[in-house]
């Protein structure tokens, strides 16, 4: 999800106009941080880098199933304080990131290649 996150934005934004070269060879974290600087308060890219996202990218959380909390999510291998989560928030803010990320190129190709007939997949 966050290699297509990144693959939407590298194809979208003008990052070299932004000061930001090589775009594509970049982290997403440090496209987002260049983001939120050119537009403060957008709630969308604010949205964006979520502790799930970084986690779930770098594969720094664990699981403890006989917990109240069952998931833990890490800034790093060796966080000494990692944030705890319950599974039907983690599931939530998964769900919110994969609709985000989808509907971020979705409104590209509405904008930019108008008269298409654009539809989502129906599971």
């Amino acid at each position: 999800m966050s290699e297509r996150l990144k693959m939407h934005f590298v194809t979208i934004v003008d990052f070299d106009a932004l000061g930001l070269r090589n775009a594509d060879s970049r982290p997403l974290g440090s496209l987002i941080d260049k983001l939120k600087k050119e537009f403060p308060g957008n709630k969308f890219i604010e949205y964006l880098n979520t502790q799930i996202r970084n986690a779930v990218t770098h594969y720094t959380y664990f699981f403890e199933p006989d917990t109240l909390n069952p998931i833990y999510l890490c800034k790093g291998y060796f966080d000494p304080t990692p944030i705890k989560m319950e599974l039907a928030d983690f599931i939530i803010e998964s769900k919110k990131l994969n609709i985000l990320t989808e509907s971020l190129f979705i409104i590209y190709l509405d904008l930019y290649n108008q008269g298409a007939n654009l539809q989502l997949d129906e599971i």
